[in-house]
């Protein structure tokens, strides 16, 4: 699945936990399965990833659990379900291209998917 193929579902999805979490750019494509509580609606924020490198998140403040809306889980849900990779250490937003080993580039995604996808939510 190449970046600007991706579907409407999964640059939905992106727009839907962004917006409804407040999480920086950084701190969404650097989820990992593990860090959703399903459960319990609670995604626990861990890392950032900015340029391909994953490190601390930007503040103290930044390292909380976020709580995850009920559409959007439910939404989460189903991606989990029908990506390819779903171990609890992967990534979420895993990138084909790298074989799940890395998330999406976020540059590429916010230039050429999230911007339509966030006017099909408006």
């Amino acid at each position: 699945m190449k970046s600007a193929n991706l579907g409407n579902s999964l640059s939905v999805l992106m727009v839907l936990l962004d917006v409804t979490t407040g999480l920086r750019r950084s701190e969404l494509f650097a989820l990992k399965w593990t860090d959703v509580n399903f459960s319990n609606l609670i995604i626990d924020i861990q890392r950032s990833i900015y340029r391909g490198h994953i490190g601390s998140c930007k503040t103290e403040t930044s390292r909380r659990p976020a709580p995850l809306d009920i559409s959007v889980a439910a939404d989460l849900w189903l991606w989990k379900k029908t990506s390819k990779y779903t171990s609890p250490n992967d990534w979420i937003f895993a990138s084909p291209r790298t074989g799940g080993q890395q998330p999406f580039w976020p540059d590429i995604l916010f230039q050429n998917v999230i911007p339509p996808a966030a006017l099909r939510v408006i």
